[in-house]
């Protein structure tokens, strides 16, 4: 009897260990941190840009997690030439230092790209939304909030799940963040040695493989509403991914691509050669840049074609 009683506390740890592993602890609504942040402490190449065109279409373009504006400038500059407006907006605490990234959280990152998205549903009929890495997965929630001002949407790499079970394999792209819930009281930011992308904008990528843990936490648990809210996603949507991707796994681009509701879905999946790389920032990467503002370039011609 006692051995039972012992191992039944023990199965019950183990579920409570891990429960919290993923989940944490329920936090109070923090609020939005100093935005926009002190122009002289914005890193080179980290700022905000806006290139006003002379068509009624404007992208909204939203960076990923530690990142910059800069990703995705060159896809900014591409549309800008075609005649778009354009603006790429640099989410709270990043483009500084990592410390101002910390007390933040994935909804500040949502509220402010949400408000840049109604301050340009003033002055352009129709916009667009490209989201890089965890900017995609904010380009899903603003899809959902915001349908009748969302035209349409294209997701590079975009995570929708880090970890799991889909269509019966066991996904461990990410190990360490089935924790997260418990470091996010440990530590800080997290560190990584990995190899540092070998792009030619090194040192322009804003906190390289530097991760503030509660605030990746608050966007992993954002993820599972996201993936609730696929099915009442009807926009057309776009899907670009490298399939060697170490950062996202290609099932979460799968998944969206399955799930969304969206009559007009486009992929464009391709695979890299690893050379030591995450294989995660392929916007700017040259063996596939040209082909990638391709793919855009025709998605996003149908769609205004329909529109106009």
């Amino acid at each position: 009897m006692l051995l039972f009683f012992i191992i039944s506390c023990f199965f019950v740890f183990l579920i409570f260990f891990f429960y919290i592993g993923h989940k944490g602890f329920s936090e109070r609504i923090r609020p939005l941190p100093s935005y926009p942040p002190n122009p002289n402490k914005v890193l080179a190449f980290a700022e905000s840009f806006f290139f006003e065109g002379t068509s009624d279409f404007c992208f909204l373009l939203i960076h990923g997690f530690t990142g910059t504006p800069y990703h995705l400038r060159n896809i900014g500059e591409y549309l800008y030439q075609k005649g778009d407006s354009v603006l790429g907006v640099l989410l709270p605490g990043h483009g500084t230092k990592v410390e101002d990234l910390v007390p933040t959280r994935f909804y500040h990152y949502v509220a402010i790209t949400d408000q840049f998205l109604m301050n340009l549903s003033k002055f352009y009929k129709h916009i667009f939304i490209i989201g890089f890495s965890m900017g995609g997965s904010i380009a899903l929630k603003l899809a959902y909030k915001r349908k009748n001002i969302v035209k349409g949407l294209a997701l590079i790499s975009t995570p929708v799940f880090f970890n799991g079970v889909y269509l019966g394999k066991l996904i461990l792209h990410s190990p360490i963040m089935m924790f997260s819930g418990w470091l996010q009281y440990f530590i800080k930011v997290i560190h990584l040695k990995r190899g540092i992308e070998q792009s030619r904008d090194a040192g322009k990528d804003g906190y390289v493989f530097q991760y503030p843990v509660a605030s990746f936490h608050s966007f992993k648990i954002a993820l599972k509403e996201i993936r609730k809210k696929l099915p009442y996603i009807n926009q057309p949507v776009a899907l670009i991914i490298n399939e060697n991707d170490k950062t996202v796994p290609k099932e979460s681009m799968l998944y969206i691509l399955h799930h969304i509701n969206s009559r007009v879905k486009k992929a464009f999946f391709f695979k890299l050669p690893l050379l030591h790389k995450t294989g995660h920032m392929i916007i700017r990467e040259p063996l596939v840049e040209k082909e990638i503002l391709n793919f855009l370039d025709h998605f996003f011609t149908e769609i205004k074609e329909n529109l106009i």
